[in-house]
């Protein structure tokens, strides 16, 4: 039974471990895909604004200038972009980390499941064998008390058979000492 409960609690711990792996990759994953969403608005933005300006740099040759230093903008823009790709990488490769372990820790979950289990089966037939004993040390005390009791008839019987021969042997003229004899025994 300690051996029971001590492996419950042990799955317990393991299943909420479990869940809350679950819990963060799924809380990772969804930060990651709002993350993009929201660059990728940031970025049609940008490269509408884009667009727009440069087709009115065309017709406006002061705003060749702005046009400059906006394209350093864009490029800085594309730097950070390409940043944010690494460390987008980066977060995917842990959640499939992240999802490894969570595939291993159910493997684990279901290895001491069938120790478990295994274990109640061991605990039973220990439980049948032991039943056994108990019984065949029933049987042995029933036994014992029986040969106590053939024992016991034996003695007496022989103790008759004793005082019997005793008393044919003493005779007529000794009758009394025999009857005192038969009391004593």
């Amino acid at each position: 039974d300690r051996l029971s409960c001590t492996c419950e609690r042990m799955l317990e711990r393991q299943v909420l471990f479990l869940a809350q792996l679950e819990s963060e990759r799924v809380n990772n994953d969804r930060e990651i895909r709002e993350g993009l969403s929201r660059m990728k608005l940031e970025l049609k933005h940008l490269s509408d604004g884009l667009a727009s300006f440069c087709n009115e740099a065309l017709h406006d040759q002061d705003l060749r200038v702005e046009n400059c230093k906006f394209h350093q903008l864009s490029s800085s823009i594309l730097i950070d972009i390409t940043e944010l790709r690494a460390e987008s990488r980066v977060c995917l490769q842990e959640s499939e980390e992240m999802v490894q372990s969570y595939n291993k820790r159910c493997k684990q979950k279901a290895f001491l499941s069938h120790k478990y289990h295994i274990m109640i089966e061991r605990n039973e037939d220990l439980q049948d064998k032991y039943d056994a004993l108990l019984d065949q040390l029933q049987q042995i005390s029933e036994q014992s008390s029986v040969l106590a009791a053939v024992r016991s008839v034996g003695e007496e019987a022989r103790l008759h058979r004793r005082a019997a021969g005793a008393l044919a042997s003493a005779g007529p003229g000794q009758e009394g000492d025999g009857e005192e004899e038969r009391r004593v025994r």
